[in-house]
């Protein structure tokens, strides 16, 4: 590059960024909204995993040939998972709150087992909803494995 190279011509536009549990928050707005509480309850939520200090173990890449809101969508909802992916489903639970009406008494129960448990072991797990119900966070059990 010559000396008469003018760098801001060229430039990307600046965005805001937000580090936070490995992931990196970018807004485009000139004024981006308030993310601070989330911020630090993802923190404190993934400080037990100690992220800074992990390494990728697999890595796998996936070329989607369509359109990536469907991709996206497909990934949020679950309505598929019991035909495709029954594995997933001997594992996860129907609901993360037990504050759901329609979670049953062993649920219940058994969230409440593992809060005390969480509880020693000083892991975060309280439900907590941030921006007008845009972010929550919570940490479910999974399904206790039956014992043989």
């Amino acid at each position: 590059m010559g000396d008469d190279f003018d760098k801001s011509r060229y430039s990307l536009n600046p965005v805001h960024c937000r580090t936070a549990g490995g992931y990196i928050f970018v807004c485009l707005a000139e004024n981006p909204p308030p993310i601070d509480d989330f911020v630090n309850d993802m923190n404190y939520y993934l400080e037990p995993y100690d992220l800074d200090n992990a390494k990728v173990a697999v890595q796998s890449e996936i070329i989607e040939k369509a359109n990536w809101k469907l991709v996206v969508e497909n990934n949020r909802e679950c309505y598929h998972c019991d035909g495709s992916h029954p594995e997933l489903l001997k594992s996860l639970l129907e609901w993360d709150d037990d504050n759901d009406p329609r979670s049953t008494p062993e649920f219940r129960d058994l969230v409440k087992k593992m809060q005390a448990f969480w509880e020693s072991q000083d892991v975060p797990y309280k439900f907590q909803m941030r921006y007008e119900n845009r972010n929550r966070i919570v940490r479910t059990p999974l399904k206790e494995a039956p014992i043989p």
